[in-house]
């Protein structure tokens, strides 16, 4: 071999197990561009056979874009998945070229895509599921890095969809259950407790319209069972979307609700039921204001545009689900809002409203029950107290 390129082996190894960036890099790649064409094909096959180390990521990335490195054949040339994916959590760290390498890799149609897109799609579950479980935890926001060097940005939405479809993934409830603890998830706030995931889900999210789109087609889907974060989505969503982005989602559900009324369809109802009360919950403080205004104009007014018999099927379907009922503020609404019945449905609505009243007499003991338990429970911390003078 020549010696010449025993120290650039040599100076590549010094490199490699470095964390921080060795000076005379100039130098360096220059001598890497002056080697002949049989000498990178030597030099490459050496490159791939190296163990990644604190200085791969910055080395690997230079020598990428000088043509002599591909980081998406050395990942699918590795043995050990856990070695993949280690290398990946670095990629989403730091020298985001490598990663945008893996991500355009991953979306071609080739043998090696398969692996890769698994192998990706495995690094950034964990990553999320890392974020949800440690608020404290903070990472790039690789996502808004990626913007810079991807061109086609519909390659970053394709990766930005794979991010939703994991996220949505990572809990499955029935939708009794998600309506049952719909109250519950929006005041737990899951993407707001962790400054980093917040941010991320801001860059997975901002095409808005196409993302709504696609969470709404999944959520009317039979069987459809990944409520808790899709709704937690469509929340984060709707807290920033634009006017026309409103107006499309208003359609949309409205259009839903009469469907639901027309082929008396339940589970279609609540669905719908899903969708309007986690709109109220996006409002915030006009929670309250923004259900009862949809209240008022489609539960109370709904006698002008559908049958009788649909009417009380409706109704019905209401009286079914108030005894899941968590939000005292939905069951007041209920309760004092005026509904225009037509003839012989009277008798269903007073039903309906009894039977509110009953559940907002049943929450407001347990709400006065679990404060007497944590006063008391205040009062003995109190009574443990020593004073000492």
């Amino acid at each position: 071999m020549f010696n010449h390129l025993k120290d650039i082996l040599a100076e590549i190894e010094e490199r490699n197990q470095n964390e921080e960036i060795l000076p005379y890099e100039a130098e360096f790649l220059q001598q890497l561009r002056n080697l002949s064409s049989w000498e990178k094909i030597f030099l490459q096959k050496r490159l791939y056979a190296c163990e990644w180390q604190v200085g791969s990521p910055h080395l690997m990335a230079v020598l990428q874009q000088e043509g002599l490195f591909n980081i998406s054949l050395y990942l699918t040339n590795l043995s050990n998945a856990d070695d993949a994916n280690n290398i990946l959590n670095d990629l989403l760290e730091v020298e985001h070229s490598l990663l945008t390498e893996i991500v355009l890799s991953a979306a071609m149609e080739s043998s090696q895509s398969e692996k890769l897109a698994c192998l990706l799609e495995k690094c950034c579950e964990t990553a999320l599921k890392d974020l949800l479980k440690d608020p404290s935890l903070e990472i790039p926001n690789y996502m808004e890095r990626l913007e810079i060097h991807l061109r086609d940005k519909s390659d970053l939405q394709h990766f930005r969809k794979m991010h939703l479809k994991i996220l949505a993934s990572l809990h499955e409830s029935q939708i009794l259950e998600a309506l049952t603890k719909q109250k519950e998830w929006a005041e737990e706030g899951v993407f707001m407790r962790n400054s980093s995931l917040n941010a991320l889900l801001s860059q997975i999210t901002k095409m808005h319209r196409e993302c709504l789109e696609s969470l709404l087609s999944s959520m009317i889907k039979n069987n459809f069972s990944e409520w808790k974060f899709s709704l937690a989505i469509f929340n984060f969503i709707l807290t920033s979307v634009s006017q026309d982005d409103r107006l499309f989602v208003k359609k949309f559900v409205e259009s839903f609700f009469w469907k639901a009324c027309i082929t008396r369809s339940e589970q279609k109802f609540q669905i719908f039921l899903l969708f309007i009360r986690e709109i109220s919950y996006a409002s915030g403080e006009a929670k309250k204001t923004t259900y009862a205004t949809w209240y008022k104009a489609t539960i109370s007014e709904m006698t002008y545009k559908i049958q009788p018999e649909d009417f009380r099927v409706t109704i019905a379907y209401l009286i079914n689900f108030t005894h899941l009922e968590e939000d005292m503020d939905f069951l007041n609404v209920h309760i004092k809002t005026y509904i225009s019945a037509p003839a012989r449905c009277q008798d269903i609505v007073q039903e309906f409203k009894q039977i509110s009243r009953i559940r907002l007499n049943s929450l407001t003991t347990q709400t006065e029950k679990l404060e007497k338990v944590v006063q008391v429970s205040g009062d003995e911390d109190c009574d443990c107290v020593i004073f000492i003078d």
